[in-house]
């Protein structure tokens, strides 16, 4: 043990705050990931969650989880999630929400622990002239390692970004 190991601590978390880079990797404190919509499996899913549109039948409030509890992860490091939209009905926003748990992943963001840290909302990217059933893609990307974590949802070139930030009170 150091000589006097509240010194240690003290000097540690001083250069962490004058230089963030110092730290090259952490290991993150919960399970964070995104909502979703999945193919409904009549074995599993719940029925109250299920929805009909024009390129199948899905599973609604699944979990897509970007990184688990305990993974270590670079300074700075990207996780990206392409999926699309599909124009089912006229929406003025559409929104993504950020989840995190306090272990394992689980099957539902409605399920038992899980908590929504944040949404980010877009504007429609749909015209009035495309069809029902014409898909956008759309990437999600979380950015871990920091003293924040920053959630990112590109549509069509434009970013919208929301930043999750701790501090010594957080539960992030």
């Amino acid at each position: 043990a150091p000589y006097r190991p509240e010194l240690a601590v003290v000097c540690g978390a001083v250069y962490a705050g004058l230089n963030p880079k110092v730290v090259t990797s952490r290991i993150t404190r919960r399970c964070y990931g995104v909502g979703v919509m999945y193919y409904f499996d009549e074995k599993i899913d719940p029925i109250e969650l299920k929805t009909h549109q024009t390129d199948g039948i899905w599973c609604n409030n699944r979990f897509k989880p970007f990184v688990r509890k305990a993974q270590k992860v670079e300074v700075n490091e990207c996780v990206t999630y392409p999926l699309y939209l599909t124009q089912e009905q006229v929406k003025e926003n559409y929104s993504v929400s950020i989840y995190a748990i306090d272990g394992d992943p689980q099957r539902y963001t409605t399920a038992a622990g899980m908590s929504k840290l944040a949404s980010i909302s877009f504007p429609n990217p749909f015209k009035s002239s495309d069809p029902i059933g014409h898909k956008v893609d759309i990437e999600e990307k979380m950015y871990f390692g920091l003293n924040e974590i920053r959630a990112e949802v590109v549509v069509q070139g434009k970013k919208y970004t929301t930043t999750l930030r701790f501090d010594s009170g957080s539960s992030y």
